[in-house]
């Protein structure tokens, strides 16, 4: 008979669920084994042991403890970085909880910046949280005011590819003074198949956009530039559209 512990860990969309099996070797560490019934329901010699003559009775052994090494990985448009090894132990494997306390610990004080990038790791609803945040008097400004080097950060905590455009649309919208540098970094964190797209939603949101197309189209590829024309050429230097307006 072979004893192994199955562990399914369930992981966000987009992700393949890995699994993990550990071999046990199941040992009796009583000295005194406990009374045994046998098919025929009669009790069995106490003294008599329920395990294979040439069995060697030492402890019970696993696989050594599975470790993570340094790494860094790339899953929907985000990154995840592990600086130190990362011991998987039956804790950790069954314990459950550990996002929903992070979460009350983050939602404890006031709205912020880290907050909101805190709120937007643990959770894969990430458009519905910057919703929300735009949508509270106390939280909003936190949106209308984000920098360029926090709109990238909060693209990079997008789960799914297909919400990188949205939220970041979401935001220029809202924005008190979007500018082209806010897209270039949109751009540079963005999924390969991204990229066009927030240039076609963004650009128009872009307060110096008359001004400062062309630095945006130093950062797209020849193709990005040919499926960009319209909006590069109506809101760039030679356009009529006034982003000013």
């Amino acid at each position: 008979v072979e004893h192994i512990l199955k562990i399914n860990v369930q992981t966000p969309s987009n992700i393949t669920n890995p699994s993990i099996e550990i071999k046990l070797r199941v040992c009796d560490f009583s000295d005194k084994p406990l009374p045994q019934q046998d098919d025929g329901g009669a009790e069995m010699d106490p003294g008599s042991s329920i395990l294979p003559n040439d069995f060697k009775s030492d402890s019970v052994v696993v696989e050594p403890t599975l470790k993570i090494p340094q790494s860094s990985s790339t899953t929907g448009g985000k990154v995840y970085e592990m600086d130190t090894e990362i011991e998987i132990n039956s804790s950790q494997a069954f314990g459950g909880g550990d996002d929903d306390d992070m979460l009350s610990s983050t939602m404890a004080s006031g709205p912020s910046m880290q907050k909101l990038l805190k709120e937007m790791e643990i959770s894969v609803a990430d458009l519905e949280i910057v919703r929300k945040y735009l949508g509270d008097p106390s939280s909003r400004d936190i949106v209308m005011s984000v920098t360029p080097m926090n709109l990238s950060k909060m693209i990079q905590q997008v789960d799914s590819d297909f919400d990188q455009p949205r939220v970041a649309e979401l935001v220029a919208e809202n924005h008190s003074a979007f500018t082209c540098n806010h897209l270039i970094a949109s751009i540079r964190v963005a999924s390969d198949w991204n990229r066009s797209s927030m240039v076609e939603k963004l650009l128009q949101h872009c307060k110096d956009a008359k001004q400062n197309t062309p630095a945006v189209e130093a950062e797209l590829t020849d193709w990005e530039k040919t499926v960009c024309g319209r909006v590069l050429k109506e809101y760039g230097p030679s356009g009529n559209y006034n982003t000013f307006g």
